[in-house]
């Protein structure tokens, strides 16, 4: 933010909790508004308040809408990461279950996503078929009812993939669900 710019307008003309803070970094000069003041200033011409909350009030909606997108689009990426991972680097314990170590699987995650190790940690415990154990550092995929099914196969490099390290021709099947 720079000089002249606002902000909790949106908290002020809603009447509802904040969606952000700000910290200053340097010496700053503020004017603070009080609801009591903005809604005399805006009460002297009705229609401008009444029209000036109810977008403020869309403006809120659309931000909490994206940012559950936002969420949403994260939790899919860990998803995809973390199956890729156990699929191709864990070993299986039976049909319904691979292992892998904790710390090798959270570093990877953490890498590609630019996230913390706690962050990512977090973002795991939210998925359904993961078991953390940190103190063992191991986590396991297990798949109650058994694997989906898979209706196809495919043979890709695996550097397409995210896992093949310095050899181009290795190669590894996957299954694509459908």
């Amino acid at each position: 933010m720079g000089p002249g710019e606002v902000f909790g307008e949106t908290s002020i003309l809603t009447a509802r909790p904040r969606t952000a803070s700000v910290e200053a970094v340097d010496e700053v000069n503020l004017v603070v508004v009080s609801r009591a003041s903005l809604d005399r200033e805006l009460g002297q011409t009705f229609y401008a308040g009444h029209i000036l909350r109810e977008l403020a009030n869309r403006f809120r909606d659309v931000d909490q809408r994206l940012t559950g997108r936002e969420e949403q689009s994260l939790d899919s990426r860990v998803a995809e990461l973390v199956l890729s991972y156990m699929n191709f680097r864990a070993t299986p314990i039976t049909s319904a279950s691979r292992v892998a170590k904790w710390s090798k699987l959270r570093d990877y995650v953490a890498r590609r996503l630019d996230r913390s190790e706690s962050e990512v940690l977090q973002l795991a415990l939210r998925m359904d078929h993961l078991r953390i154990h940190e103190a063992e550092d191991t986590v396991t995929l297990v798949w109650e009812d058994g694997p989906p099914m898979l209706t196809s196969m495919t043979t890709v490099p695996r550097r397409a993939l995210g896992i093949g390290e310095d050899d181009e021709n290795e190669q590894t099947d996957i299954g694509i669900k459908r």
